[in-house]
Formats: structure tokens, sequence, C-alpha cells
């Protein structure tokens, strides 16, 4: 299986889940008189939203290099994930400005009412199951670099801790009445927090590679890379970017100035060999050789 078909793997699986949540959570809710887990499957409802987003872009990655895109698709995924980051700062910010309003809403005596006991049991099943999500996902997100799984696991982790604070809200108001349920709109502003600062995170992410920036944390690998390489006897002018899901990059060699053109290239591909056996088959190398009698060196 390569990258992306786990990936899109990963997706559906969060996809069909967030699916059923959503159905059992909003009927829950409308039924089980509780407005905080109404509120919740409406959440669910977006996540749906956002897996569909998801599946989208990484079938637009899968699309080949053509005469318009000759570096791939990849930066599809990254404008996924910064979507993806821009939906969890509007979630937490909602969140918050929800989380105000429920809390002078139950100082001023408005309307109450008491859910049903057997909620309890729906935000229980959530917790459990968006947990998993998040580990699966997280762990396939370390695994593959994907800027993109690694938002959505952590939209898995905030559900989480959302319907935590639901459940709070839900334990409150059955059993302490309209003060217990206060609960519910403070423990919602500090979990919209959590999100506000993930959505943060995952946007400025997938912005800096967005806008060509440098995965910094890859250079000393690459360095290490091209050293290693038999003939390289030094190197500079290393510029290098993602592209979703792979890397491109480019820089002078400095070769004996006594080997052939034919040793030069040979010496270049073998650098290639070695790159793309290290980041993946698809890196992008272009390299430029030079005499080393001349040239800066690194």
């Amino acid at each position: 299986m390569d990258r992306t078909e786990r990936l899109t793997k990963i997706s559906r699986l969060g996809l069909g889940c967030n699916a059923l949540l959503a159905l059992l959570k909003t009927l829950g809710g409308f039924f089980g008189g509780s407005a905080a887990l109404l509120a919740d499957g409406f959440n669910s409802v977006a996540d749906v939203g956002t897996d569909l987003a998801a599946l989208w872009g990484l079938r637009l990655v899968r699309q080949p290099v053509d005469w318009d895109h000759p570096y791939g698709h990849g930066k599809f995924e990254t404008l996924v994930a910064a979507s993806m980051g821009a939906a969890l700062l509007a979630i937490g910010g909602g969140m918050f400005a929800g989380g105000v309003r429920g809390f002078f809403s139950i100082l001023r005596g408005e309307t109450f009412e008491r859910p049903d006991l057997w909620t309890i049991w729906i935000g229980l099943f959530t917790v459990g199951l968006k947990e998993w999500l998040y580990r699966r996902t997280k762990r396939a997100a370390d695994e593959t670099g994907s800027v993109l799984l690694l938002s959505k696991a952590w939209d898995h982790r905030s559900d989480s801790l959302a319907t935590c604070v639901v459940l709070v809200g839900l334990a409150g108001a059955l059993w302490f009445g309209r003060w217990g349920a206060l609960l519910d709109p403070l423990g919602a502003c500090a979990v919209s927090l959590l999100v506000i600062s993930v959505g943060w995170k995952t946007s400025r992410q997938a912005f800096h590679e967005l806008t060509d920036g440098a995965p910094l944390e890859l250079e000393a690998k690459i360095v290490a890379v091209i050293r290693s390489c038999p003939g390289v006897i030094s190197f500079h002018h290393l510029r290098f970017r993602a592209l979703g899901g792979y890397l491109a990059m480019d820089f002078h060699v400095l070769l004996s100035p006594d080997i052939t053109l034919k040793q030069a290239h040979d010496i270049a591909t073998d650098v290639e060999k070695a790159l793309r056996q290290e980041f993946g088959p698809n890196t992008l190398v272009t390299i430029h050789e030079e005499p080393a009698d001349r040239g800066p060196s690194n």
C-alpha cells in the first residue's frame, strides 16, 4: 500500500465513524433533551464535511504530473490541511462564544431542560471511538509525515475532549440541576482554547509549506546523505521544500576536476538514488556538478 492509498484508507475510516456519530448524537440530543449533545452532533456533521474535503484533496494528489503541474499535485494535500486548520480555528472560536453565551444564559435563569440519563452512553461511546481514531490517525501521520493526517488526528482528539465536556455538563445537569449545568459552558471554553491552539499550529505549518518554507528539521539528514556519497568532495547552494508528501531539492556538488563528464554524471546519479532511498522514490532532485578547484565550498 503506497502513501496516498494509506492516507485515503484512514480518511475513509474517519468519514464512516464521523457519519455514525453525527447520526447518533443529533438524534440522541433531539430525543434525549440535551442541547449540548445536539450541538456536538452538528460538530460531527462538520467533521463529515472536512473528511469529504480530505478525500477530494487526496484524489487530486494521486493525479500524475502534467504540463501545468510539472512538480505534481502534492500541495493539494497541504491546501486541504490549511483549510482544516482554519476550520479548527473557526470551531474553537464558535465553541468559546457558545460557552460564554451558555454560561450567562444559565445565570440569567433562562430555559433549562434536564436531559435523559441514556444520553450519557452516547457520549461515552463517542469518547472511546474518537480516542481510537486519534491514536490510529496520529500513528499514520507520524509514519507518513502527512500534515493532512496530523490535522485530522488532532481534530479527533479535540472532538473527544469536547464530548468529555458534554458528559460533564450532562452529569451536572442530571444530578445537580441548573447550577451543575454550568460545568458544561465552562468546560467548553477551556476545550475551545485547546482547539484554537491546535488550529493555529496546523494552519501555520500548512501555510509555511504552501509558501515554499523549508522543513528545516530535515536539513541535517539531507546533508548527511550527500556527504556520505563517494566522489562528492563538497556541496553548496542547497535548497529544498516540501510538496505535500514528498520533497524537492537542488544543490551544487563539487567533484574532482580530473574525472570525465560521464564519471561526474554517474556520481550525481548515485547521489540522487541515495536521496530517493532516504526520502522516498518521488523525491525531486536537481544537481549541478562543479570542479572542486572553483566555487565556494560548504
